[in-house]
């Protein structure tokens, strides 16, 4: 045998000038780069994969496991849209400056679930003119009615407003914390602040195709009257006095928006036919305009639930602080 191969056999061949760079790199003990964004995952913000890590640096995976909620609403959409829709995970994402909020959130269990806002990639022309209320409505609720969803009052002749649910879907305005001067939310000035944003807003928007957004907010049935309330100071919040639409815009409350709220109720009863709001009345993110109407105020905030006689996608006296109102929050 010759000398080399002894030496070989021994302490294995030499290693060339590139495997000794590859194990000195290591021993430097770099770390790992991160790995590379979506393109369409803005600079202000973290993907899914991102997220997930976040939830387990932060101990928060016991509270949301994001991966069964987003398989399990994929399968939801499927139902309305076709069993070709997929939620593209890859364009789902979550601002970095929400993430303080849906810590507190998750911590005190003022949330739970991470709601999907999703439509198609194409819209038909009828859809591109419905607002986005109206196209959840079409899209995700009417067909429920074959399951034995009810919906209250679609004439209009019970509702104080008079509006037909038509009307209400098309004239609901969704709305913004940053709207409103709060000052003015006064049981004297209220209606002349809701009339100054729905003039300045002109009209709702129009749904948009291939929308995917993530919410998060609780997906209980009944929100409880001792819930702990996470504002966007993300401070716990403490109400005194009654739940009303003012004193939630007042104390920074963030909320579903109709649209939002829609698609819940509907994931909730296509699931197990669990009517939501049943015992409670939802105030949500918009208010409506019916000054055409012989009805006072001339204007409302938008509020929602389910009852006997069916759902109600309503509105009333945003002053109203009923024991039974809730502020479902979102963040």
């Amino acid at each position: 045998m010759k000398s080399r191969e002894v030496v070989e056999q021994l302490f294995g061949k030499p290693k060339s000038k590139e495997q000794k760079s590859l194990e000195d790199f290591k021993k430097k003990q770099i770390p790992k780069p991160d790995k590379p964004k979506s393109m369409e995952i803005p600079d202000n913000a973290i993907g899914i994969d991102e997220f997930k890590d976040w939830l387990i640096e932060n101990n928060l995976e016991q509270y949301l496991n994001i991966d069964e909620q987003i398989t399990t609403q994929e399968a939801r959409y499927q139902q309305f849209y076709g069993e070709e829709y997929q939620i593209n995970r890859n364009r789902l994402f979550i601002e970095k400056e929400r993430l303080p909020l849906i810590k507190h959130g998750l911590e005190k269990q003022s949330v739970n679930y991470a709601l999907i806002t999703a439509t198609p990639e194409e819209l038909t022309e009828e859809e591109q003119q419905q607002t986005e209320a109206e196209y959840v409505y079409h899209k995700l609720i009417e067909p429920l009615e074959k399951q034995g969803m009810k919906i209250w009052d679609k004439d209009g002749a019970a509702r104080w407003t008079k509006l037909t649910v038509s009307e209400w879907l098309k004239r609901v305005m969704p709305v913004k914390l940053s709207d409103f001067k709060v000052t003015n939310l006064t049981n004297d000035k209220w209606q002349q602040e809701l009339i100054r944003v729905i003039d300045k807003k002109k009209q709702p928007e129009k749904q948009q195709p291939n929308k995917l957004q993530i919410t998060f907010t609780n997906s209980m049935k009944d929100m409880p009257n001792d819930q702990i309330l996470i504002n966007q100071d993300n401070q716990e919040t403490t109400v005194e006095g009654k739940y009303s639409f003012n004193e939630m815009i007042k104390n920074k409350i963030k909320v579903l928006t109709p649209e939002q709220w829609m698609i819940l109720a509907s994931q909730l009863y296509a699931k197990d036919k669990t009517e939501i709001s049943k015992n409670t009345w939802d105030w949500l993110m918009a208010i409506v305009d019916h000054r055409d109407k012989e009805a006072t105020p001339k204007v409302s905030a938008v509020d929602a639930d389910s009852r006997s006689d069916g759902l109600y996608l309503y509105s009333n006296d945003a002053n109203d602080g009923l024991d039974c109102r809730r502020w479902r929050v979102a963040l």
